[in-house]
């Protein structure tokens, strides 16, 4: 019996229904039995093991070390990787999502139905959290040692790039913070965990 090639482009979710089980109330996915029809998706052990390993969970979190340590839960559906949120969404809806996958919370792992929503690239920048790595306190506000002065800048999203917009160069880091907060202001669809303050930036700028 010759096998039917299943990958990202023929992957529907009426096939995807026939594997696996998703629990929109947990974000948990597990494998489903197969029916005997669905031999001709798979070389024939993996299908025996398929089914041998039926109730189990699928998804193994992986840490992206160059993305700031993001995390995200991927899965592999007949030898193709697929991240779990993206799969979720053609679970869900029958369509693969258009954009981004967000989990609006900021939990990259929490893959419950409530916590995604599809959006653009733009609309996912201004849900990120604050870096660990940010050293000001502030999303977009650095200190630049060539120019002795405290950097605020933005990022827009022009013919589907990303472009950073600069907001101006401060001898304080309270200056330059609040030249980043106005600038979100004036665009308004930033989120509040994204607008947050760092305490110890917070505390500086009392000072």
């Amino acid at each position: 019996m010759k096998r039917t090639i299943i990958n990202r482009e023929n992957l529907t979710q009426c096939i995807l229904k026939k594997l696996i089980t998703y629990n929109p109330d947990t974000g948990i996915i597990t494998r489903k039995k197969l029916d005997y029809d669905m031999r001709v998706y798979f070389h024939p052990g993996n299908f025996t093991q398929w089914n041998q390993d039926a109730g189990k969970q699928l998804g193994v979190i992986n840490t992206h070390t160059k993305r700031n340590n993001y995390q995200t839960v991927q899965l592999s559906i007949f030898g193709v990787n697929y991240t779990a949120s993206r799969l979720i969404w053609l679970y869900m809806t029958g369509d693969w999502p258009e954009h981004h996958i967000d989990h609006i919370n900021g939990n990259s792992i929490d893959n419950r139905w409530c916590n995604l929503r599809d959006i653009t690239c733009q609309e996912n920048l201004r849900n990120q959290k604050i870096r660990k790595n940010n050293r000001s306190g502030k999303t977009g506000v650095y200190w630049c040692n060539t120019r002795k002065r405290w950097i605020a800048k933005g990022s827009v999203v022009e013919n589907g790039k990303n472009q950073a917009k600069h907001l101006g160069a401060f001898h304080s880091l309270e200056d330059a913070i609040k030249a980043r907060c106005e600038w979100e202001e004036s665009q308004g669809d930033f989120t509040e965990r994204h607008s947050q303050i760092k305490p110890k930036a917070a505390n500086q700028m009392k000072r």
